[in-house]
């Protein structure tokens, strides 16, 4: 929105106030299912692995994402209505580095998993805290640079006005190049997933497997099927909208749905909810059977999985992990060194 609109300025537009209304609700939403993914995450030893670490860092950029509705929700309630479109950027640069790193992360956690199904040998090799140092950086260094974009192209619209909405800040020449990036790592990202899914299925098929194997392998696909959906039906549906429909528009990008579908598809996801919120649960009436989370090991893996063959059929979800069950771990005789952690 422009200038135009100068005549709605400076006093309640129900409108702008019913939408901003609607925003902060979905924002507050997002940024406590977001905590609470980034807080299991630490507090669970079971997903302490590099998917779950990538996905923890995704919902950091999500937060940072999310909270920029509520410069929306200020301008609107305050009557303000429209702000200067520099002054925004400014007040924005934190909620642009977080949209920008949100598509960065969601990438590196498709090329994790695609790594991990893909070159299984060479990936319990690596060691953790490097691995997540270099992705964090790449992250951190592309987003700070598109974010420095921004406040140039800023200087360059001194007299735009803007009702402060995230959709509205990508503006210019800026804006363009994001949504050029953003198509182009959200697109690449799916194709990493898919091709996942032909891996996890053909290497499947080659295995002697039994029908707990078959059920594990259609979690995989369902995981699979739901990120790819959630992926096509926000960041990369928004960027080919801007691209090749209606470049003149201003769409508002949505966010990540980690913490729901983590929750509705990961059964330790699910138990460390439950074992860290049980007020939470009581209170809207959800029951949990005392939900133990256990940690997953290099011993449980691979003293009866020797293969990468098998360790990717038990273990090559592009979620998580998988916890191995009780016999597992009786037969590998306890649980040594967390898995990954060097």
């Amino acid at each position: 929105m422009s200038s135009k609109y100068d005549d709605l300025d400076c006093y309640p537009c129900w409108p702008l106030i019913g939408s901003a209304f609607a925003f902060g609700c979905i924002a507050i939403v997002g940024l406590v299912t977001n905590a609470s993914v980034i807080y299991i995450t630490f507090k669970t030893k079971a997903l302490r692995g590099t998917a779950n670490y990538l996905l923890a860092l995704t919902s950091t950029f999500e937060i940072l994402h999310q909270l920029g509705h509520f410069l929306f929700v200020y301008t609107a309630f305050s009557g303000i209505n429209f702000i200067d479109y520099r002054l925004s950027v400014q007040i924005g640069t934190f909620f642009l580095f977080g949209l920008f790193g949100t598509n960065l992360s969601i990438f590196f956690t498709g090329f994790d998993r695609f790594f991990c199904v893909f070159l299984p040998t060479s990936y319990k090799c690596i060691k953790l805290r490097p691995y997540l140092a270099k992705i964090g950086l790449i992250c951190a260094l592309i987003s700070t640079f598109v974010t420095v974009l921004f406040h140039i192209g800023a200087e360059s619209m001194p007299d735009v006005k803007i009702t402060g909405t995230i959709g509205d800040l990508l503006k210019g020449s800026a804006g363009t190049f994001y949504i050029k990036f953003g198509l182009t790592t959200n697109a690449l990202t799916i194709v990493m997933y898919i091709a996942t899914g032909i891996l996890v299925r053909k290497k499947s098929a080659a295995q002697n497997v039994n029908s707990n194997a078959n059920a594990f392998n259609k979690r995989i696909f369902r995981s699979l099927f739901l990120i790819v959906s959630v992926n096509v039906g926000g960041y990369f549906v928004v960027a080919v909208f801007l691209t090749f429909v209606a470049p003149k528009m201003d769409p508002i990008p949505i966010a990540t749905s980690n913490g729901p579908i983590l929750y509705a598809t990961s059964s330790t996801h699910r138990k460390a909810f439950h074992l860290h919120f049980p007020f939470v649960f009581k209170h809207i009436g959800v029951s949990s059977s005392s939900p133990t989370v256990m940690p997953m090991t290099v011993g449980n893996i691979f003293k009866e999985y020797a293969t990468p063959g098998n360790i990717l059929k038990e273990y090559a979800t592009p979620i998580m992990r998988g916890v191995p069950s009780v016999r597992q771990r009786t037969a590998a005789g306890g649980m040594p060194e967390k898995l990954f952690f060097k």
